[in-house]
């Protein structure tokens, strides 16, 4: 082969893999981390891996009266929700007593982020509405952001499902014992050991981003309500 025709390939060959290589890098699709290139919903800041690795928060489906055994019989309970779904990791509840605010049990070390607990379906995700306030699981960033609103809504229980289109479901509000910012109220069972006609502050499931999420109504103790968890690790 003459050194005229070795250079034609030469340039031939170099043009083919320009534009295969300019093929692929247009693309829009955005892989998820770790899935070998699968693609992801543009609108979700979390991947699935992110949601699996992540710490999540859960209303438990079963509902109690006051007297939870203190703030560690409502962890405890917590726990076990989490364990009858294998749900792993470490759970306390968000509650506050006479004696500590409602993420004083959350070790300071322990910094999120902490997700609902439901990441999206693919249907959920192709439907033309999304779930309520959007797909994206991701509801405090960080420890300081506890003292705020969730981003999304959090009635999330231990399966997953949203209970607050749980028609089985009779109180739409979970225990806290807390005031806006998670400090303690005045109304917590007397430190949850009571199922009287004393009261215990409670939050709602249904609030949106309001602050209803930790300080709504308070309840007698004699009424059943759930609890929200919070995984530590």
């Amino acid at each position: 082969m003459s050194k005229r025709s070795v250079s034609i390939l030469a340039l031939l060959v170099s043009a083919c893999a320009s534009s295969s290589s300019g093929s692929s890098s247009s693309s829009g699709a955005l892989p998820a981390s770790g899935d070998g290139g699968t693609e992801v919903d543009a609108g979700l800041k979390t991947s699935a891996q992110q949601f699996d690795a992540g710490l999540k928060m859960f209303v438990t489906d079963a509902q109690f009266d006051g007297a939870l055994g203190g703030v560690a019989g409502a962890a405890k309970r917590c726990q076990a929700a989490a364990d009858s779904v294998a749900l792993h990791g470490t759970f306390v509840a968000v509650l506050a007593d006479s004696k500590a605010g409602a993420f004083d049990a959350v070790p300071s070390s322990v910094d999120g982020p902490w997700y609902a607990n439901h990441y999206p379906t693919a249907a959920e995700l192709s439907a033309a509405q999304p779930l309520e306030d959007g797909n994206e699981p991701l509801a405090f960033p960080n420890r300081a952001a506890l003292k705020g609103s969730p981003l999304r809504h959090i009635g999330f229980n231990e399966k997953g499902v949203d209970i607050s289109r749980d028609s089985s479901t009779s109180a739409l509000s979970y225990w806290t014992g807390a005031e806006a910012q998670g400090e303690p109220s005045t109304s917590s069972c007397v430190d949850w050991t009571s199922k009287g006609l004393e009261s215990g502050q409670t939050g709602a499931v249904h609030t949106g981003t309001a602050s209803e999420w930790i300080t709504g109504l308070p309840v007698q103790c004699i009424n059943s309500r759930h609890l929200l968890c919070i995984q530590i690790k």
